[in-house]
């Protein structure tokens, strides 16, 4: 069959791949006629058969059904580079694609995501004579690519080339469900790497796999000239090519069931490499002799006694910093000696980089790369922030959620041991210039990060529900495969089922931490706020400076994308270094559960789970409700005026001019019967003492600088809010309005 680039000309995709981006092809329909009872009841079951793997056919599986004019055949290949619960998730929204689009057709093929769903009656491969024997069908389903590589773009494009020629002739002398390798090349002298991977349906004949990997290298050399990353997915073969090494999946699949819900996952127990162990004891059997050394007996007595005696002392030279500490802690990680850990990262010699926590170092414990967080000059802030992470995120085990390996403390240091992310965390992707993170990478993102919250927040099977409370780029870590893994559970608490949070102290980044409520749904808040900045590629908070660097206004991401979506749509908000290379649908998916989850009336934003589907389903836009615009961010609720500059949660900014020398500070707690605390500071009551005027003036000040900056969390602004309502009650301020 002669290849086809979906009906657009080769031109339209040569344009295309210089700027990047990707295309979905609707499901291929055909035979269409009458579809009877029988026909739907063969097609149900063959579905049922399709979601059912073992280890022999994992990759790739078909099934029959039926006899006569309604025997029905179809096949599903799942793709290697996505996990088994993806697959399962692919074929019920692939098969609700299909059904929705060809209602009436008895043939048809679609790819949405992680596999390719095909099927027909009467059956399409029963004989060599079909494309997907000797005639292999090289159509396209779905293409994806990356902007253009910035260097030298010869060099890359013709490692790539022989790297798939390389395949494709492994393809010809072995019987594999696919196959992956990397290839060298030197661009401004430093060696670089190319990593492939193609893999094939498992009933092409013999050199079929060969020759469709072969048509598509062709393909890349001209759909993709330049481009540091691609994607095709045809009816026959599906290729990748990507600067890092490609994650492969090759574990089987759980057994399907009726009641299994595909949008949430928990994986097997985490398994630490050798190295990582915890210390295991036996217990040899033996007969004990009658006549046993006294001197023997004497010895172990006293080596019993310097061992207690020294394990004493230890632990009190510990508690003499962390009193309590040991017996906080309930956690399934390992505790590492100070030393394993200087071993592990030479002496703290790498450092990968520094925050106010402390910093952190790249490691190798065993074959295991790791990275740990070396918590320095211990507060009490930093020991709780250290207790609630080994409690919390040793205990979570989920493919989207950063393993903790475990944890040490030392004198005054607190440590901690992860499984390093060689992609860093999401916010070093997002603002760059260059490169710019594509929008397959982008959508990837968003539904590992649900993924994740959907296993924290929901999973009732053997433990209480965790709240984060610090959800935001920073905290996204990405692995070598893009994807997402939520970390820095330091603020994260454990609450059991029902039971509210309302009353637990208020934290997070200002920008992502919700100024409504506190719970699960203050998680969803910060992920809808992750959700808008990934697709408009703007910051969480927007702020405009003078020409001195002075602070003018701030305003929240809400606010603007919310008004840019009402009147043009996706389109309208989208980030526009992505040059409009992006999925309509998923990016009006995104958008539209973002604002969702901001809304102020908590009731109305979505669970994790509701929002799963939606990203998996943007086709279905019509499901996923339209946001509302009630509610503006201020950042918290509430205000703080520094010379008039008025603000308040209906306006949704945070005014400040002149920060450096306001004669005006107002204070409003709309929450409060009291009227909003004024103070001038050339003009204060009389009743006021002069010596006392510029302490509450400075408080002011504070407040509304460190507000601004996003320096200090939520509870320490209500905190010092409330103090000053009350410093200016008490001085008899209150009831003068603005």
């Amino acid at each position: 069959m002669e290849s086809r680039l979906l009906g657009f000309p080769a031109a339209e995709y040569h344009s295309l791949a210089l700027r990047g981006g990707s295309w979905a092809r609707e499901p291929s329909c055909s035979n269409t006629g009458t579809i009877n009872g029988q026909y739907k009841k063969n097609l149900d079951e063959l579905l049922s058969n399709l979601s059912k793997a073992t280890p022999k056919n994992r990759v790739f599986r078909t099934s029959t059904v039926g006899t006569g004019a309604n025997q029905i055949r179809g096949s599903l290949m799942c793709l290697v580079d996505h996990d088994q619960t993806e697959c399962l998730d692919c074929l019920a929204n692939t098969t609700a694609w299909i059904t929705r689009t060809c209602p009436n057709s008895r043939t048809a093929s679609a790819s949405y995501g992680a596999c390719l769903l095909q099927y027909s009656s009467p059956p399409f491969f029963d004989n060599a004579k079909h494309s997907y024997g000797s005639d292999i069908n090289t159509t396209f389903i779905f293409m994806s690519f990356s902007p253009p590589f910035d260097g030298d773009t010869a060099s890359m494009a013709n490692a790539r080339s022989r790297l798939f020629e390389e395949i494709a002739h492994k393809a010809s002398n072995q019987t594999l469900p696919f196959y992956n390798q990397s290839r060298r090349y030197t661009w401004d002298k430093q060696m670089m790497r190319v990593y492939g991977l193609a893999q094939c349906r498992g009933d092409l004949v013999p050199g079929g796999c060969s020759r469709c990997i072969s048509v598509y290298n062709g393909m890349l050399r001209r759909l993709f000239p330049n481009n540091n990353g691609g994607i095709i997915k045809g009816h026959s073969c599906y290729v990748r090519f990507q600067p890092s090494k490609i994650g492969i999946f090759t574990e089987p699949m759980p057994p399907s069931s009726a009641t299994r819900d595909p949008s949430l996952v928990l994986p097997p127990p985490y398994s630490p490499p050798q190295g990582l162990l915890l210390p295991s004891y036996s217990h040899p059997r033996g007969q004990y002799s009658p006549l046993i050394s006294m001197g023997v007996i004497m010895a172990v007595m006293l080596a019993v006694g310097m061992t207690a005696f020294l394990l004493w002392g230890w632990r009190k030279a510990k508690a003499c910093f962390f009193p309590n500490l040991m017996g906080n802690l309930d956690t399934g990680g390992k505790e590492f000696s100070y030393q394993e850990l200087v071993t592990a990262t030479n002496s703290f010699s790498k450092k990968l980089g520094e925050g106010g926590f402390g910093a952190v170092f790249e490691g190798k414990i065993g074959d295991l790369m790791v990275a740990v967080k070396k918590l320095s000059n211990a507060s009490d802030v930093s020991v709780d922030g250290y207790k609630a992470e080994v409690t919390t995120l040793s205990r979570l085990n989920h493919r989207n959620v950063v393993p903790l390996i475990g944890w040490c403390h030392h004198k005054r240091y607190l440590l901690l041991v992860y499984e390093l992310m060689p992609n860093g965390s999401l916010d070093t992707h997002l603002h760059p210039e260059k490169p710019v993170l594509p929008w397959f990478d982008r959508y990837k993102i968003a539904l590992g990060l649900a993924r994740a919250l959907a296993y924290i927040h929901e999973d009732s099977s053997d433990r209480r529900l965790v709240v984060h409370k610090d959800i935001k780029p920073n905290n996204i870590m990405i692995d070598e495969s893009f994807n997402a893994k939520l970390g820095d559970f330091g603020l994260a608490r454990f609450i059991n089922h029902g039971q509210s949070a309302e009353l637990e102290p208020l934290a997070g980044t200002f920008g992502y931490m919700d100024p409504y409520s506190y719970g699960i749904k203050s998680d969803m808040f910060s992920f809808g706020v992750v959700l808008l900045v990934m697709g408009s590629g703007r910051p969480a908070i927007k702020v405009v400076k003078d020409d001195h660097g002075t602070v003018l206004e701030s305003t929240h991401i809400k606010d603007i994308v919310s008004g840019e979506y009402g009147s043009g749509g996706a389109k309208a908000v989208s980030d526009l270094r992505l040059e409009g290379n992006f999925v309509p649908e998923q990016m009006n998916a995104m958008i539209r559960i973002g604002l969702l989850c901001v809304s102020s009336d908590s009731n109305e934003r979505p669970s994790a789970k509701e929002v799963i589907k939606w990203l998996d389903s943007p086709m279905s836009l019509e499901n996923i409700p339209s946001p509302k615009n009630g509610g503006s961010v201020s950042g918290f609720p509430f205000t703080v005026n520094i010379d008039g500059a008025w603000s308040d949660s209906s306006e949704g900014t945070m005014s400040s001019p002149l920060l450096d020398s306001p004669s005006r500070a107002v204070i409003h707690d709309p929450n409060s019967d009291r009227s909003p605390a004024a103070l001038n500071n050339g003009a204060a009551p009389s009743s006021v003492p002069s010596s006392e005027r510029p302490a509450l003036h400075r408080t002011a000040v504070e407040i509304a600088d460190h507000y601004l900056r996003g320096d200090t969390g939520l509870a320490v602004y209500k905190r010092k809010i409330q103090e000053l309502i009350n410093m200016a009650h008490d001085m008899k301020m209150l009831g003068k309005e603005d």
